[in-house]
């Protein structure tokens, strides 16, 4: 194994070598202070494979991974309903933690969480989310200079073929987590909470479980109001109709160049049979198979941005449209562009660079549990509203320091 493969820094014990970890893993290979050092994983493939690749411990047992005291961080990339289970016991083993979204899948499990960060002290950071792109985090400084005003209109319509990418059971349960309100929900409550000022007051929704096929929610779309005036527009549909990357140059979600082809994977999953979609999912997470080891996702990182399609933000003095590599600001005098820097080698550095400095005790980034819970507030408020028929009141937000809808 080459040294530049296992450097001094972050010490991570990873628990769960799946797709999660896969789409992380050219990041964290690529930054400088981050250690890939252990592994859990209930495969014996994946676990022989992170040895062999990384000269790290692999481990069957999390408990015994978290028992080593050179692990200085977790990540918890486990399936959703796992996720308070593993990220609570790495809390109890002093432990910071970066744990996949959303963060839990009930708002009962995420307070669990909450209390364990606060009761011992170490940080959880919930991500990658895409709420850490770049682009985002750009336009929400240019927001917070003020000279556009208060934020009035945040507007997010994403459609792309999430339901109908291979799945495991539990990804179209939406009592398990699964279903695009709780995996793509949480990209873009996100990334609406932190542009409009992050304290949602209430939400009125729509969702719909068009194809009984898939079991779970297809597509969504709502309301949410906040405190200081604005209000978020969202749509998500992972129908595999309209695909939206074409609006960023067909840019994919991952930051990589794609063929634009509606209903392509519909097609595929028509013609899979009995276990064979689940089984086409755990080829794409990590183990020993050659072609997926030469893969992109592991080997290789996206020239573009990461991202979650375009977003509009509508000021009292301008309109921002946030592209993934730009963003284009239309005031009275014109429009000028901002140009945001590509990934340079690692499409997820703003999360790996924020994992770090929480670890160093340097700063916290906004996206940790106290954040992260208002989020999959969103997501339940989402069912709610829409399984009722009225808007639901937001109470577990958490404003954005500096932002202009909150200076009062």
């Amino acid at each position: 194994m080459s040294e530049s493969r296992n450097r001094a820094g972050v010490r991570l014990g990873i628990i769960g070598l799946g797709r999660g970890f896969m789409l992380t893993l050219p990041s964290l290979l690529a930054h400088p202070d981050i250690t890939l050092f252990a592994a859990c994983s209930s495969r014996s493939d994946a676990r022989k494979r992170f040895e062999d690749d990384f000269g790290g411990i692999a481990y069957a047992d999390y408990d015994a991974m978290l028992g080593n005291a050179d692990v200085d961080a977790v990540y918890v990339a486990t399936p959703h309903e796992l996720h308070m289970e593993h990220t609570v016991a790495a809390l109890e083993a002093g432990k910071c933690v970066l744990l996949e979204k959303p963060m839990a899948i009930s708002l009962a499990q995420a307070t669990v969480i909450v209390d364990a960060s606060k009761t011992y002290g170490k940080t959880v950071i919930v991500g990658p989310s895409h709420s850490f792109d770049p682009a985002v985090g750009e336009a929400l400084q240019l927001i917070k200079t003020g000279d556009f005003g208060k934020v009035k209109i945040v507007q997010s319509a994403y459609h792309t073929n999430f339901m109908y990418r291979p799945r495991r059971p539990e990804e179209l349960d939406t009592k398990r987590g699964g279903g695009v309100i709780f995996s793509q929900g949480a990209h873009q409550f996100d990334i609406a909470r932190m542009l409009a000022g992050g304290v949602g007051t209430s939400l009125v929704g729509q969702a719909g479980v068009w194809d009984a096929s898939r079991h779970s929610e297809t597509a969504y779309t709502g309301l949410i109001h906040f405190a200081g005036g604005a209000v978020a527009n969202l749509t998500y549909s992972g129908n595999d109709f309209y695909d939206s990357d074409i609006e960023l140059g067909s840019v994919s979600e991952l930051g990589f160049p794609k063929n634009i082809d509606p209903g392509a994977s519909r097609r595929m999953l028509s013609r899979l049979a009995g276990n064979d979609e689940a089984n086409l999912k755990k080829i794409r997470s990590y183990q020993g198979l050659e072609v997926f080891r030469q893969s992109r996702a592991q080997t290789k990182n996206a020239e573009q941005n990461e991202h979650f399609g375009v977003w509009r933000v509508s000021l009292e003095r301008a309109d921002l449209m946030v592209f993934h590599d730009r963003i284009e600001v239309y005031h009275e005098n014109g429009k000028y562009i901002h140009s945001v820097e590509g990934p340079a080698g690692a499409t997820r550095r703003t999360v790996c660079d924020a994992l770090v400095a929480a670890v160093n005790k340097d700063r916290t980034p906004l996206q940790i549990a106290e954040w992260a819970i208002g989020t999959l507030e969103c997501c339940e408020a989402m069912i709610a509203s829409s399984t009722d028929q009225q808007p639901v009141p937001l109470t577990l937000q958490t404003p954005v320091d500096g932002h202009p809808n909150l200076r009062f």
